[in-house]
Formats: structure tokens, sequence, C-alpha cells
């Protein structure tokens, strides 16, 4: 039970992630919205990422027992989160960079 807080925190932010994602893809599909749909996406990654991470957590305290995750889990896990900030950023790019138009 090495990784004990670490497994929790890492269930909540996969909780977290998948719940904002999901209440952004429900706005999506109400309204159309491009932003709403690159904000689903971005939730989705980064829960997804600490859903990995939770897991190479688990399988190392449970099964494997060396008191470290597994450096290709947690690249993938770590690279999952990556691509769920650079939507975000992506997103306030476009709208800061590209207002819509006032006419």
């Amino acid at each position: 039970m090495e990784f004990f807080l670490e497994i929790i925190l890492n269930l909540v932010g996969l909780l977290v992630g998948v719940v904002i994602g999901t209440i952004s893809y429900i706005g999506f599909k109400n309204t159309g919205s491009p932003t709403l749909f690159r904000i689903s996406i971005a939730f989705f990654a980064i829960g997804i990422g600490f859903g990995i991470l939770a897991t190479g957590f688990i399988l190392d305290d449970f099964i494997f027992k060396t008191g470290d995750i597994n450096r290709g889990i947690s690249t993938l896990g770590v690279a999952s989160q990556t691509v769920g900030y650079w939507f975000i950023a992506f997103s306030h790019t476009i709208r800061t960079f590209f207002p819509k138009s006032r006419y």
C-alpha cells in the first residue's frame, strides 16, 4: 500500500476529468459549439491520463511490488494529460487570436 494516496488522487482526477468531459460533450451536442468539443476532448484526455497513472500505481502496488511505477505506463499517462492540456491551450489561442466578427 505504498502508493495508496497517489492511487486515490489519480482516481479522483480520472473521475473529475471524465465528468467535466461528459458535461462538455453534452453541451456540444446541444449547441454545436466547437469550443465545447475541444474542451470535451481535453478533459477526456486529462481524465484518461489520470486513469492510466492510477492503473500503473495499482499494478505496481498489488502485482509487481517494485516500489516504482513502470516508466512506460507513467510516460503514457503523462503524454495523455499533455494532449489534454494542449487542447485547452489550443482552444484558448483560437478564442483569443481569432475573435468572432462583430458584423
